[in-house]
C-alpha cells in the first residue's frame, strides 16, 4: 500500500510545474476488495477488471502451461493492458507501485507516438513492464489480446511468431508480447524506446547507478531518492493543461 501512496503522490508533485494535470487510476482484480477503498482514499479512481485472457482462452498448449508463470506475475501482469481502454486521454502512463516520478514527463506527454517505453539496464529485454505510456486505442487493444489468445511463442528462442522478440524474462505477457505487437503488427514507427537509466531507474547497470540524480526522471525510491513537493503554478495567459492518466495495477490484497 506504500507504494501506491508513493507513485501516485510523486507522478502529482513531479508535475507542479507541467503543462499537464494527472488523473490517478488504478485497474484492481476483482480479487483486490479490500485494497479498493484505501485506494479511492489516496484518490485514485478505481477500475475493477479482471485479467483481459483467461488461461482456458490460449490455443497453444505449451503456451498454455507456461504463460501463468511467466515473469513476476504471470498472466496478471495483463491488467496493464487496460491502460489502453481509457480512450478519454490522449495518453495513459502505467507506472509498477515500486516508482517514484521526480521530475515533469512533459517531453514524452507531448509526443504522438502508440507506445513509449524503456528496456532493462542490460537490455537484455525488450521491454521493461514497469514505465510504459500508451496512447489508448481499442482496436489495438483488442488485436494485442487476440495475439495473447493465439500465443504463438516460440520456445526454441525465437519468441513471439518467430520474431526473435520476447524470449526473455517475462517475454509471454507484457514484456515481450507488447514490443513485439507495437514492432510487427502496427505501422512503422510506432514505438519509441526511451533511456531507461534516465525514465525507469532501477539502478541494474552501471550507467544507471552513476547517472547524475538530477536527471533521473523517474526511478526505484531506494536507488536515488528525492523529495519534491509543492503547489501548482499556473499557466500563462490562455494556456490550459491537458489531462492524462497515470496507471497502476493491484492483482490482489497481498498479505493478509
Amino acid at each position: 500500500m506504500d507504494g501506491c501512496a508513493i507513485v501516485g503522490y510523486g507522478i502529482l508533485h513531479s508535475h507542479i510545474e507541467s503543462k499537464y494535470d494527472i488523473d490517478l487510476y488504478a485497474f484492481v482484480s476483482p480479487e483486490a476488495k479490500r485494497m479498493q477503498p484505501i485506494l479511492r482514499e489516496l484518490g485514485y479512481t478505481v477500475l475493477e477488471r479482471a485479467v483481459p485472457v483467461k488461461v482456458e482462452e490460449l490455443v497453444n498448449p505449451t503456451y498454455r502451461e507456461k504463460a501463468p508463470t511467466s515473469g513476476c506475475c504471470g498472466l496478471r501482469e495483463l491488467l496493464k493492458l487496460e491502460a489502453l481502454t481509457l480512450t478519454q486521454y490522449r495518453k495513459v502512463l502505467c507506472l509498477d507501485m515500486d516508482s517514484l516520478p521526480t521530475q515533469p514527463l512533459d517531453e514524452l506527454w507531448d509526443l504522438d507516438k502508440p507506445i513509449i517505453h524503456t528496456r532493462d539496464g542490460h537490455e537484455r529485454e525488450f521491454l521493461q513492464g514497469g514505465f510504459i505510456m500508451f496512447q489508448p486505442d481499442l482496436k489495438a487493444y483488442k488485436a494485442l489480446l487476440h495475439v495473447i489468445r493465439m500465443g504463438d511463442f516460440r520456445y526454441d528462442g525465437s519468441g513471439w511468431e518467430g520474431s526473435r522478440i520476447g524470449f526473455n524474462y517475462g517475454g509471454e505477457t507484457i514484456q515481450g508480447v507488447v514490443p513485439f505487437f507495437f514492432q510487427k503488427k502496427m505501422p512503422t514507427n510506432s514505438s519509441l524506446i526511451v533511456d531507461m537509466c534516465v525514465y525507469n531507474n532501477m539502478g541494474d547497470s552501471d550507467r544507471c547507478k552513476a547517472m547524475e540524480p538530477t536527471k533521473v526522471v523517474t526511478q526505484k525510491p531506494g536507488i536515488l531518492y528525492q523529495a519534491v513537493a509543492g503547489l501548482k503554478k499556473p499557466l500563462p495567459d490562455g494556456q490550459k493543461r491537458e489531462r492524462v492518466a497515470m496507471a497502476i495495477t493491484v492483482a490482489d490484497d497481498g498479505p493478509q
